[in-house]
């Protein structure tokens, strides 16, 4: 224990923990700055799919897009907008290979599912498991690992949740999503993931974790399959979500 005590001080000393995202020297993976800069997503917001409001507006209970389309998906939650720097930690995981930074930002889905409404995930009615968003397995293969199983796996450590990867599965490739319409990304998931077996009764309300939610469509086709699967509530929770028309920085951009 000593030895490895010391080999870590050591290297310590020859690698000086940085920030993953600004490279200053910091004991935290994400450092104080950084982490400050994330644009957390405050009330007023959608009490169905999350989306934050115009707080200028006079918004009601739910958004437009909610109140005029049914949703497989009971309710959705993200921790803040997928700009600047909260954009940046996500695209280092996702394109540029940080896993390191899994531990910072599956505390910050933490805070949706142990935190209060209207911010947080209202409470389900019974257990609930964490299911992953999968990745098709080429495409897995191709990235080195799949950001939504190692953000579930964390979050079920921190939470104490059950893990259930593996249980939804991708059956196709899909085109990457980035630039597409609303309507062609409803279109191009469709179908396109699986159940490898019925849900249990004790395992019918499930939280699916993403990365990025932008129009919503993969975790709406997610939701559909698992309710057809025996889900009774199906909720969904990511880092970030698309900036809404209004905020400046609103844009699709690398949110695929």
């Amino acid at each position: 224990m000593r030895a490895a005590t010391l080999l870590r001080e050591l290297g310590g000393l020859i690698f000086p923990p940085c920030c993953q995202l600004c490279g200053r020297l910091a004991q935290p993976l994400v450092c104080e700055r950084c982490a400050a800069a994330f644009e957390a997503i405050t009330p007023p917001l959608c009490g169905c799919c999350g989306r934050p409001f115009d707080p200028h507006s006079r918004a009601g209970e739910r958004c437009g897009r909610c109140r005029a389309t049914g949703h497989a998906l009971s309710v959705a939650r993200s921790f803040g907008l997928h700009v600047g720097t909260l954009r940046g930690a996500v695209n280092a995981l996702k394109f540029g290979g940080r896993t390191r930074l899994v531990g910072p930002l599956a505390e910050l889905l933490t805070t949706l599912v142990e935190g209060s409404p209207p911010v947080a995930l209202p409470p389900m009615d019974g257990p609930v498991g964490l299911v992953p968003v999968p990745l098709h397995p080429t495409r897995r293969r191709d990235r080195g690992f799949d950001q939504a199983e190692l953000l579930a796996t964390c979050l079920g450590e921190l939470t104490g949740l059950p893990l259930r990867a593996g249980l939804l599965v991708r059956t196709r490739s899909t085109r990457p999503q980035v630039g597409m319409t609303p309507s062609e990304r409803r279109e191009n998931v469709k179908g396109a993931f699986a159940l490898r077996h019925p849900l249990p009764h004790t395992e019918a309300r499930v939280v699916l974790i993403d990365d990025v939610y932008t129009t919503g469509a993969t975790l709406e086709e997610c939701a559909r399959v698992l309710r057809r699967g025996g889900a009774a509530q199906v909720g969904a929770i990511t880092v970030t979500r698309a900036a809404p028309e209004w905020h400046p920085q609103a844009d699709l951009g690398d949110t695929a």
